[in-house]
C-alpha cells in the first residue's frame, strides 16, 4: 500500500517535533531514510509554491502606445490681407510672417 502525501506530511511533522535524527526516526517508523528526506524536500517545495500567488490570478496587463496629436487649429495660422491669404505653419510661422510683412512694406507707396 502506498503512503499518501498527507501521511508523509504527518510523518515529516512528527520527525521534526521528535528532535531525533532522520536515521533514527526512519527506523522507528520502518521506512527508508532516503524516502523521509525526499518527502521533506518535496513538502518544502510544495509549501513554497502554495505561498506564491499563481500567475493565473495576476491581472493581465496590456500596454498601449499613446500618440500625442497636435491641435489642428494651432497647426496653421492664416493671415488675410485684402484678398491674399497667407497660411503659416507651426515652427516656420514667425520667419515667414516677417518676410511677408517686409515684402508688403517694400511694395507700399
Amino acid at each position: 500500500m502506498r503512503t499518501s502525501a498527507e501521511q508523509w506530511a504527518e510523518r515529516v511533522r512528527a520527525w521534526r517535533e521528535s528532535g531525533v535524527t532522520g536515521e533514527k526516526f526512519a527506523k522507528s517508523i520502518e521506512c527508508r531514510v532516503s524516502a523521509l528526506y525526499s518527502w521533506k524536500s518535496e513538502l518544502a517545495r510544495r509549501s513554497a509554491k502554495s505561498v506564491t500567488a499563481p500567475r493565473a490570478e495576476l491581472p493581465k496587463v496590456t500596454l498601449a502606445r499613446v500618440l500625442r496629436r497636435e491641435d489642428p487649429i494651432r497647426e496653421v495660422c492664416e493671415v488675410r490681407v485684402g484678398k491674399a491669404v497667407i497660411a503659416l505653419r507651426r515652427g516656420k510661422g514667425p520667419i515667414l510672417l516677417r518676410e511677408v510683412l517686409s515684402a508688403l512694406e517694400a511694395g507700399r507707396p
